[in-house]
């Protein structure tokens, strides 16, 4: 039986914490060795939350991470007047490797995120995010300060890393749970308040800023965001470059090999990005009273063109958080799902769909991996608020923009990310009809 398949149904069986499933077996150095997310107690594998999931040995209760010597046991206690009986001694195996296929040589992020980040997954003092045009000089400069900052301080998980690298691994172990299902928005709203919540470590003042892309859907290379935020280029083959004029310091990263990070269009080369779903969409689109499912589909589909249209890093969804314009974009996809709360469909009770990379049916009491956190948690988010934009902006006022399928996305980003061809285009027909209800009913 798969090994995942096998823990899900003894957590569904599960009336504790601790429920033999398996036997313990013993390695050629005497460490005790469980599945993952189980340690030992006696002889038998228990579910143990207090052993880290990312460790594969486990002697009492003392997990040690792949690779390493695990500690000596300690000297066995004076047995008590009426012990239990002695089980069988298990066959001692032949000399082993270790072979877990999900044994890493250090601590994997997603096993620091419930522990070593869960207090940043709360939802602390109220904020209110912007529009990135709508922030000051100073404003703006604080949350440089305080991005550069996360990158200069170390990983709470693996001292090799700083904790904005933790962000696109996070994402990156993840991107099944966080993809392709209903799951994709409450997963993002909490990824997002992660490093919003690491940022006001370090300035209590900052939010994240959105960048309302609808704005700039027409020829979105060419607007103004691109002055603050670094622009782009292209290398004479086409291909992306790293970022010429980059506010941030040390961008250069380690997720994905060492590199720059890097964007695929031109700035203010009219015409060097694909076309974004314009505000007409957007606001059709949050005015709606659709399943939940449907508008999650719909603005899950939508919300893949700037991540085509920015190229480079933010093309593929593992490295996609190196870019910070992924958490801009992604502040603006919240405050979609948000206004749309706030439309009249703010029952909780309404969350369903599907998240088919990691489960069937969704509820709201499911437990995300990466943050050991429901659904419900991050329905139930009351501190973060988001200002309308306070400029003047034009946009067409046909459907125009909407009259594409996701064949006009590059075929390798589709192929790359492994995404679900079939439900991109789904969405993109419940957002056509969304804006065709919405025309009509006001015409």
């Amino acid at each position: 039986m798969n090994l995942f398949r096998l823990l899900a149904l003894v957590t569904l069986a599960a009336t504790s914490v601790h429920v033999a499933v398996a036997q313990c077996s013993t390695s050629a150095s005497g460490a005790v060795c469980c599945p993952q997310r189980f340690s030992c107690r006696s002889t038998r594998c228990v579910i143990d939350r207090g052993c880290l999931r990312g460790a594969s040995f486990c002697v009492s209760t003392v997990c040690t991470r792949p690779g390493q010597q695990p500690p000596a046991p300690a000297p066995a206690p004076a047995p008590a007047p009426a012990p239990a009986p002695t089980p069988a001694p298990a066959p001692a195996p032949a000399p082993e490797q270790n072979n877990d296929p999900n044994a890493r040589p250090a601590l994997r992020l997603e096993d620091a995120v419930p522990t070593v980040y869960d207090r940043y997954l709360n939802c602390g003092p109220p904020r209110t995010r912007r529009e990135i045009r709508d922030l000051s000089e100073e404003e703006w400069n604080a949350f440089v300060n305080a991005m550069n900052q996360l990158r200069n301080r170390p990983s709470l998980a693996d001292p090799n890393r700083n904790q904005f690298e933790d962000m696109a691994r996070i994402h990156q172990e993840f991107v099944r749970e966080a993809h392709g299902g209903s799951y994709f928005l409450p997963w993002h709203r909490l990824f997002v308040l992660l490093l919003e919540n690491l940022l006001r470590e370090v300035d209590p003042n900052v939010s994240i800023p959105y960048w309302n892309w609808a704005i700039d859907a027409e020829d979105p290379a060419m607007s103004v965001i691109w002055q603050r935020t670094g622009g782009s280029a292209r290398d004479p083959n086409g291909q992306p470059t790293c970022i010429p004029n980059m506010p941030w310091q040390n961008l250069d990263t380690n997720h994905g090999g060492y590199h720059c990070v890097r964007r695929g269009f031109v700035s203010n080369g009219s015409g060097s990005m694909i076309q974004f779903d314009n505000w007409l969409t957007i606001q059709a689109l949050m005015d709606s009273n659709v399943p939940f499912s449907n508008f999650a589909t719909a603005l899950e589909a939508t919300h893949g063109r700037p991540h085509v249209g920015v190229g480079g890093d933010m093309s593929v969804l593992g490295t996609a958080p190196n870019d910070p314009m992924f958490f801009l974009h992604h502040c603006f996809v919240d405050y979609i799902y948000r206004r749309w709360e706030h439309n009249g469909n703010g029952d909780p009770q309404r969350f369903n769909g599907v998240n088919p990379g990691i489960a069937g049916n969704v509820r709201r009491g499911d437990l995300f991996g990466a943050f050991q956190r429901t659904v419900r948690h991050a329905q139930n988010l009351g501190c973060i608020e988001y200002a309308e934009f306070s400029g003047n902006f034009t946009f067409t006022t046909d459907s125009g923009a909407l009259n594409t399928t996701v064949d006009d996305l590059p075929e390798d980003f589709v192929e790359k990310n492994h995404l679900n061809k079939t439900r991109l285009n789904e969405g993109r027909a419940i957002l056509q009809q969304i804006v065709d209800d919405a025309m009509s009913g006001h015409s």
